[in-house]
């Protein structure tokens, strides 16, 4: 009767789980038994069911118990509960936390008789080891041999339709630096690589190189993996017609194995750079549609070039204006940029924003019908909103050095957080407000009431009246470390393009909150 849906429906409404759960509990005989696990294992399918099954089964010593029943179809029922509440995630808590908990009698039931039976036991297994931040169950399944059980079963040709699973538990295991450890020290690579180097099913390869994505994580096992000739074997995989989750796969162990200083120099190698670049192009093509060229984009980038070197200071040598990274021109780079990018994405009303969204709208979809596809080029943006603005003001920063970074904010708003050098120079003592934005001061104002109220705006400008930025001109010895530095800034590139806001100023919550 439980599987007509209306019968189950009423079983949950009534709330039955919890009557047949204590009757599970007590029952001695075992025809009742089978019964009833039968009742909860199809109930607990139901989403509503298995919410409540946990209620009842917070323990769940009663499944662990059951599943050792010498009935297999007892054991099939409870087994199904199990993999039913490993969904839930309290009660997934609480399974994996239970003292009656066994991994050694799941582990027998791999070579169970009953296919059904290896099949729950495996999904189990993964549904537990899964939960690779439970400590615990990690502990646990190490201590009883979980790897060894795992490669003593792939090495049985009979369970070959089973193998994928207990290649995706290995592979949740993996992330485990310690089962790495194991995999390596016991010499077990070789046996993961069999399924890359000579199984021609993609579900059995993709498994393995997800083990392997693990392994290539630390040193030794980027070491061992490219002492078995891990690299040709990739090399050759992106040669082959394969489906795009073994092409991303494929290209993060590659790219992680570079890390390794002879594979690098391996995977420097003419071939395999055109091989790699060609099936990444690939991928893109199959997962968005050809790509563009976008000579737009350069003419951009160089035409910007050419303004920074008409614009920036005649009296300093050549040799120390080409210097991209000199925090001589990070403030006016930035600047410059800012209203670079405005002018390039304002369209046709450039003397506004209050309709942007809507000229970009258009403007997207005029662009989407010439190219015929949905992957636009930077550079073919005329109208550009927070996020387009951003995009190309990272861009192009990129290029010439600039210390930025590009934060998305909720619902498409983004923007440009910059690190301005902040240095003392007790020669020139030339200073910049780090506010940038005095001209403003009524809009300031305005923003701190609303945002601070008014007891809070005295505090605050006094916090901020004195903050300031002295510049050095010694341009032999002001070359900055990109990397260490914090953006303590966002770039304004919609309201007043040029605008310097401070990082946690009310201003800057106003431009990256969209009202």
């Amino acid at each position: 009767m439980t599987v007509v849906p209306d019968v189950i429906n009423d079983l949950i409404e009534s709330n039955y789980i919890g009557h047949f759960t204590k009757l599970l509990m007590r029952e001695e005989d075992i025809f009742m038994q089978e019964y009833l696990s039968a009742v909860l294992a199809k109930l607990s399918e139901d989403p509503y069911g298995n919410a409540l099954l946990a209620n009842h089964c917070l323990n769940a010593s009663i499944l662990f118990e059951r599943f050792q029943s010498p009935d297999p179809d007892i054991k099939k029922h409870n087994l199904e509960i199990l993999h039913n509440l490993m969904h839930d995630p309290i009660a997934a808590h609480e399974i994996s936390k239970s003292k009656k908990f066994n991994f050694s009698a799941l582990y027998q039931h791999f070579e169970s008789s009953y296919p059904e039976i290896q099949h729950l036991a495996l999904d189990v297994a993964a549904d537990l080891i899964s939960r690779n931040r439970d400590e615990d169950i990690q502990s646990l399944f190490h201590e009883t041999n979980g790897v060894k059980m795992l490669l003593d079963f792939l090495k049985n040709e009979e369970w070959n339709d089973l193998h994928v699973k207990a290649l995706n538990i290995l592979r949740f295991a993996a992330e485990n630096p310690v089962v790495v450890d194991e995999l390596i020290e016991s010499g077990s690579i070789p046996q993961i690589l069999y399924y890359i180097k000579h199984m021609e099913n993609p579900k059995l390869f993709i498994e393995a190189l997800r083990i392997l994505v693990h392994v290539a994580n630390t040193f030794k096992g980027r070491k061992i993996l490219y002492s078995h000739e891990i690299i040709e074997c990739l090399i050759d995989a992106l040669r082959q017609p394969i489906q795009s989750d073994i092409v991303e796969v494929t290209c993060y162990i590659i790219g992680k194995m570079t890390l390794f200083d002879h594979a690098a120099r391996e995977l420097a190698s003419t071939e395999s750079i055109k091989t790699i670049l060609g099936d990444i192009n690939a991928w893109l093509e199959s997962k968005f549609g050809r790509l563009q060229c976008d000579p737009h984009f350069s003419e951009y980038v160089e035409l910007f070039k050419r303004m920074l070197l008409a614009k920036e200071s005649k009296d300093v040598p050549a040799t120390e204006r080409n210097i991209d990274r000199n925090i001589q021109y990070v403030l006016s780079r930035a600047k410059m940029l800012a209203v670079f990018v405005a002018r390039q994405m304002s369209g046709v009303d450039s003397a506004g924003i209050r309709y942007i969204d809507q000229q970009l709208e258009v403007h997207l979809k005029q662009i989407k019908k010439c190219l015929e596809t949905n992957m636009i080029p930077l550079g073919q943006l005329r109208v550009g909103s927070y996020l387009e603005r951003a995009m190309l003001f990272k861009a192009i920063a990129d290029r010439i050095c600039l210390p930025t970074a590009f934060v998305r904010g909720e619902y498409g708003v983004s923007w440009i957080e910059i690190a301005i050098p902040q240095m003392e120079n007790s020669n020139e003592g030339g200073l910049f407000d780090a506010r940038l934005d005095e001209n403003n001061e009524d809009y300031e104002k305005r923003i701190m009431t609303e945002l601070l109220g008014k007891s809070n705006v005295f505090t605050y400008q006094n916090e901020h009246e004195k903050e300031k930025i002295s510049l050095s001109r010694n341009y032999q010895s002001t070359i900055y470390p990109t990397k260490l530095m914090k953006p303590n800034f966002i770039v304004d590139l919609m309201d007043t393009p040029g605008d310097l806001i401070p990082i946690g100023s009310p201003r800057s919550k106003v431009y990256t909150i969209l009202y």
